[in-house]
């Protein structure tokens, strides 16, 4: 996507995109809006792997992830706008140069309302953890894929990451990408966390399909 003017992307996934220049997935040097959205595996030989943007750029729960950039960058390159992230996850991107997850650059903007985020890495990103935010953290993920429930490929929270509960809860998306009704205790990123049903195969203390084994691998709301 290259905008120089408004774009507006819900619900979608930007996968597998290459650049020669600058943003894999979307160049913005307009306004911006990227909402329940899956961004991954993008790449780009100058800066942002995912994103480049030198407009006015506003990213809602959302996921942003395994993109890279030979530059700067491998997520989100701020170069020279005003940059908002709200309840989004931005983790295991990679860049040659600074920035794997983002980089902001001097004289842009990152929103220091920007809140309710999960980022693997924070180096040369500078947003700040005082608020909500999860900074250098496990951001553990499913696999892309389109059997998770909705009809675009994306990426699930895996039990135990960090993510899942600890997004805002008045915040007005009732919904996930895949069309799952969040709740009073969201996930940060695009997609829910979907509880597992486990099965107690025999009668053990431990060990494989025992009741202990299966609590050890359950998390909140599974059962």
């Amino acid at each position: 996507i290259y905008s120089s003017g408004n774009v507006y992307t819900e619900s979608s996934t930007l996968y597998n995109n290459q650049a020669d220049d600058a943003g894999g997935a979307i160049f913005c040097s307009g306004i911006a809006l990227v909402r329940l959205c899956t961004i991954s595996g993008n790449s780009v030989i100058s800066k942002g792997g995912a994103i480049y943007n030198e407009g006015t750029f506003n990213i809602q729960n959302s996921t942003i992830v395994y993109n890279s950039s030979a530059s700067v960058g491998g997520g989100i390159d701020n170069e020279a706008g005003t940059l908002t992230l709200f309840n989004t996850i931005l983790a295991e991107n990679s860049a040659s140069g600074l920035g794997g997850d983002g980089y902001n650059n001097s004289g842009a903007v990152l929103d220091p309302l920007s809140d309710y985020n999960a980022i693997s890495s924070n180096n040369s990103f500078g947003l700040g953890s005082g608020l909500n935010n999860q900074l250098d953290v496990d951001v553990s993920l499913e696999p892309l894929a389109y059997n998770y429930g909705g009809f675009t490929e994306t990426h699930l929270l895996i039990c135990g990451s960090h993510g899942i509960n600890e997004g805002h809860a008045n915040f007005p998306v009732t919904f996930d990408q895949n069309g799952i009704v969040r709740d009073n205790f969201p996930d940060i990123g695009a997609c829910e966390y979907v509880p597992t049903t486990f099965l107690v195969l025999n009668s053990n203390d431990a060990g494989a399909g025992s009741l202990r084994e299966k609590i050890s691998l359950s998390c909140t709301g599974d059962t």
